[in-house]
């Protein structure tokens, strides 16, 4: 009941903790340090799907979870499947003669990888990765090892997926900003609208394979649209523009 009241005090702490993360990184740092806390293991890790649908280490991990992740690319198999297919959780109590990974798990073993305990972090909406338990030792982790494990695992899914979400809306909003900046800057040197200097922004992001941000923050940056830009228009034979009365050549 003790070690039960330890844990509930432990993960009502946890979530405020997490509520009060300043970023991404941050959170990520925090789970890993409680979940070495709360499960007897020598180092964790979390791994996140990127757009790609390909699995990834994030934030600072023991070198040997990395080349663990990197082993399951060379070989082509091994626990992590990103696209919701693995069960909800995996143990493993010895890597060197686990049936399910038999090339993945031998070299594994020979890193210093002999026995994880894998929790998958999904949402209602998605798949987001998995929260690795990691020991040197064969059998270390255990099956009791997977309530609390599934429990920290749930706080983390949410944590991370809030914590995407407002880095997202931070970059699009930061976007929106420099690409306001930029228009003011065409407009006043070019006696543009702010529809036309949007238009000039869109087509050099468009033309030279440029992200609007990028191209918005280098007018910003240097009160000119970037030279690469301007090359690169020349040899399409795109170098002079009119908008409106003026008439706007790239430097």
């Amino acid at each position: 009941m003790d070690s039960e009241r330890a844990h509930a005090a432990g993960f009502g702490l946890l979530a405020m903790d997490l509520h009060n993360a300043p970023g991404f990184d941050e959170t990520v740092s925090r789970v890993l340090r409680f979940a070495h806390e709360i499960v007897p293991c020598d180092f964790t890790g979390v791994m996140l799907r990127d757009d790609r649908s390909r699995c990834h280490p994030v934030g600072i991990c023991d070198p040997r979870f990395a080349a663990a992740v990197e082993l399951q690319v060379i070989t082509g198999e091994g626990p992590w499947q990103p696209d919701g297919s693995a069960p909800r959780s995996i143990l493993i109590q010895d890597a060197v003669d686990d049936p399910h990974w038999p090339r993945w798990g031998p070299r594994v073993a020979r890193i210093g990888l002999r026995s994880l305990l894998s929790i998958r972090l999904s949402t209602a909406r998605s798949e987001l990765g998995f929260l690795n338990f990691c020991s040197t030792s064969p059998g270390r982790l255990a099956v009791a090892d997977n309530a609390v494990a599934y429990l920290l695992a749930c706080h983390t899914a949410i944590a991370i997926d809030s914590a995407q979400q407002a880095a997202t809306l931070t970059r699009g909003m930061e976007a929106r900003t420099v690409v306001g900046q930029a228009q003011g800057i065409l407009m006043s040197q070019f006696g543009m609208d702010a529809a036309q200097a949007f238009a000039v922004l869109r087509r050099y992001s468009q033309d030279a394979n440029v992200k609007l941000r990028d191209v918005a923050r280098r007018v910003v940056e240097t009160r000119r649209l970037p030279a690469y830009d301007a090359a690169q228009l020349r040899s399409r034979g795109q170098g002079r523009r009119r908008y409106g009365r003026q008439q706007y050549e790239p430097e």
